[in-house]
């Protein structure tokens, strides 16, 4: 029970942040901020073809932030097969986001994989 609450709360938060940041993005034209910088996460995307200040990214910002609330949402609420697919899909789609994302992604792949919470968010 508490595997499943930890993955809950990292995909949750993660993906709201991601969420609030690309509507943001979406709105004013720039992500949040800390201590004047934006994150390092840009820095993968500098010899990407996707321009950081793009719409693409900032709609990649939005899909990664609900997908990995509805990963939270499922889990919680012990829908299975589903929800393991899907935390596990969100999981890796946050990798990108660094730190945090990165931190939060890789946790919940850990938790994840592991038999007794991957078990008993399978319903087994």
């Amino acid at each position: 029970m508490r595997s499943r609450f930890i993955v809950v709360a990292l995909l949750g938060l993660v993906g709201a942040f991601l969420l609030i940041d690309g509507i943001n993005a979406l709105v004013t034209g720039s992500y949040f901020e800390a201590d004047g910088e934006v994150d390092r996460w840009l820095e993968i995307f500098a010899d990407a073809p996707l321009a950081p200040d793009g719409i693409t990214l900032k709609i990649l910002h939005i899909v990664a932030g609900l997908l990995a609330m509805l990963a939270a949402f499922t889990i919680a609420a012990g829908w299975g097969a589903v929800a393991w697919w899907l935390g596990v899909t969100a999981s890796l789609l946050v990798l990108w986001f660094m730190p945090w994302g990165t931190l939060a992604g890789a946790v919940s792949i850990l938790v994840l994989s592991l038999p007794g919470p991957r078990l008993a968010i399978l319903g087994r």
